[in-house]
């Protein structure tokens, strides 16, 4: 047992510090790993040419064999760094990942512990821009716990702040990064826009009156950081059902987009 700070950030970089091994894993809190999980990454024959592997993930009873795709050309691991950025509830998690331990080290790679909500997306990105090829396993072999969202959906006043707080941060590193990596992050921070609206602006558990919503809405749509972001991506690159309150914001349609975070709520008070 090793005894850090309090912190999930602090727990980790002392994690980095005593490690030895070639590979860093990360496990949180009442999540686990399917049987065999190592094993069969070992298995893969292109695991010694990359220095990132991502594997699929649910919170089902059983692992669903999927297939393994190997981006080891340049234009390869891009697209499939822009689908990480634009897809962080999916992707942008220290979890669910190899990484290599060397990596982390010879560019002092360490987890931000001023950082209090996406502090672990704000790590892999960093870490990304070091490597230039992964694996990417789609057989889901973590497992998430559910009961890990209760404290991202519960309602707490600091999010909002906490959430730009990090969303700026990592944004000093996206502005050395090319083209293709920028416009994937102002998806990111779209994203991130939703979420805070969902979680925080609307949470049932939010007691400001509606006007204020309204109000700390409008707010929100000024912070620099999604201002611009809003401003520069174009209608056609917001697809999806998630993307729908952003197309609403672009359109100057706000009452339409509160109602699309308020079915969102609705969605996952069933799960």
């Amino acid at each position: 047992v090793i005894q850090s700070e309090k912190g999930v950030s602090n727990a980790r970089n002392k994690g980095l510090d005593s490690a030895v091994g070639q590979w860093i894993c990360f496990l949180d809190a009442d999540d686990y790993l399917y049987p065999d999980t190592f094993k069969r990454i070992a298995d893969i024959k292109e695991i010694s040419e990359v220095k990132l592997i991502h594997f699929g993930h649910n919170s089902g009873k059983d692992s669903v064999e999927k297939e393994t795709v190997v981006y080891n050309k340049a234009e390869e691991y891009l697209e499939f760094r822009c689908n990480m950025v634009k897809n962080p509830t999916q992707y942008m998690t220290v979890w669910g990942k190899l990484l290599d331990r060397e990596v982390i080290n010879n560019n002092n790679i360490r987890f931000d512990t001023n950082l209090v909500l996406a502090e672990d997306s704000d790590f892999l990105f960093r870490y990304m821009q070091c490597v230039d090829s992964a694996v990417e396993i789609r057989t889901e072999l973590y497992h998430y716990s559910r009961d890990n969202e209760s404290t991202v959906r519960s309602y707490n006043a600091a999010t909002t702040r906490n959430y730009v707080k990090s969303i700026n941060n990592t944004l000093k590193y996206v502005k050395n990064d090319g083209e293709e990596i920028r416009k994937a992050y102002n998806q990111y921070i779209l994203i991130h826009l939703i979420l805070i609206l969902v979680h925080d602006t609307y949470n049932v558990n939010n007691p400001a009156t509606g006007k204020q919503k309204k109000h700390n809405m409008k707010k929100l749509l000024k912070t620099d950081c999604f201002r611009q972001a809003i401003a520069e991506t174009k209608l056609s690159e917001c697809r999806g059902f998630r993307m729908l309150p952003v197309i609403c914001f672009k359109l100057h349609m706000d009452w339409a987009a509160v109602l699309m975070v308020k079915v969102r709520i609705y969605q996952n008070s069933k799960h």
